[in-house]
């Protein structure tokens, strides 16, 4: 029995993360302490998605 990998490129690329950024504000619960910082910085991370359709 053999297996073909086909085009699966393998976890790490469905899982690639395009981004990331470090919070300068809030500290342990910064998304509770900062929600407008995180809702801009989510907004910012879909925005490329939203563009293409």
């Amino acid at each position: 029995m053999s297996f073909s990998t086909g085009g699966w490129r393998g976890p790490q690329a469905a899982l690639a993360i395009p981004a990331a950024k470090t919070m300068t504000l809030g500290r342990h619960f910064a998304a509770l302490e900062q929600p407008d910082l995180l809702a801009e910085e989510v907004r910012g991370f879909f925005r490329p998605c939203a563009a293409g359709s």
